[in-house]
């Protein structure tokens, strides 16, 4: 097992990662099946503050990988499977409307920032993320209604690199976000598979940190989008997320209240209206790699609930 973990972190740092935190419903709804999965996706995604503006699409590939799955074991109502997830990915290019517009590792004008998404995971170049799931039958005998618990946690990285009246602007974010997702999803529905409907409350931290010879990058770049307030360096606040997840189509939206927490600002809300994300994107599993242990034939595919 750790030979798979280190061989999926270096992978990815090769690699171009998957930055948004969901994963195709198959990987996360088979732990006992499906043990590391190499994935690719198409995103679309943008805000409620300019949507046409902030619209943003990409494709990515990225790593996950299940491990710790225990024993099943068997409670009043069914079936119970408890397992961790780790997921590390890299994303190094945006593409925008224009091909290759935007790259987060090479300097653009500072019209391109846009403010709305920094706390937001989908234009980050480094995510690492852990999840803490069990996975339970809703109803005796039966396996296709099912309900997973996840208590998840995702670390980002960003760096910006932004040209303003001839001065060059760079600083860099750092977000931490941890919550818990209640999901409630049915297999074997026709025309789709497996369907998912979850809700995440959660709790978001975001940092920028600046080198002495660029201080106050940050402050300038965000003085340029008037709906937001300099507050700060430093933010945390309340959000909530609901995801539909079918087989390859994932829609969902996403929404933060931000308030700074240093002591000139503490209080002070990041923006007068709560940011909102709404995005879809589609994805597939490329390759799947299944564990060790051998699974019985006439459970395989249902993922041995049977």
């Amino acid at each position: 097992m750790k030979k798979i973990l280190f061989t999926a972190v270096f992978t990815a740092f090769l690699t171009y990662g998957y930055s948004q935190y969901l994963l195709p419903v198959k990987i996360s709804t088979n732990p006992d099946s499906i043990e590391i999965a190499v994935t690719g996706a198409f995103s679309a995604d943008g805000g409620s503050n300019g949507f046409i503006e902030s619209l943003t699409s990409k494709t990515d590939f990225g790593y996950a990988v299940n491990f710790l799955v225990n024993e099943p074991k068997f409670n009043k109502r069914g079936k119970k499977i408890v397992y961790k997830q780790f997921i590390v990915n890299i994303n190094p290019l945006i593409i925008d409307w224009d091909p290759f517009m935007w790259n987060t590792l090479v300097k653009h004008p500072i019209d391109s920032f846009n403010v709305q998404k920094l706390p937001f995971s989908d234009n980050s170049l480094l995510h690492i993320g852990f999840r803490s799931n069990s996975i339970v039958q809703t109803e005796i005998g039966s396996s296709d209604k099912r309900v997973m618990h996840s208590f998840w946690v995702d670390m980002f990285w960003t760096p910006y690199s932004f040209e303003s009246d001839s001065k060059d602007l760079r600083f860099q974010t750092f977000n931490i976000n941890a919550g818990y997702q209640y999901n409630f999803y049915k297999t074997n529905v026709p025309r789709i598979g497996t369907f998912l409907f979850g809700f995440s409350p959660q709790i978001c931290f975001t940092g920028v940190n600046e080198s002495q010879e660029y201080q106050d990058s940050f402050k300038e770049a965000i003085n340029t989008n008037q709906a937001y307030d300099y507050s700060g360096q430093t933010y945390v606040g309340p959000g909530a997320k609901i995801v539909i997840q079918m087989n390859n189509l994932n829609i969902f939206v996403e929404g933060r209240q931000y308030y700074g927490i240093e002591d000139d600002y503490s209080g002070d809300k990041f923006s007068d209206e709560p940011v909102i994300i709404v995005g879809a994107y589609a994805n597939l599993k490329f390759i799947t790699r299944g564990p060790k242990k051998k699974t019985n034939s006439s459970n395989k595919n249902n993922g041995g609930w049977r």
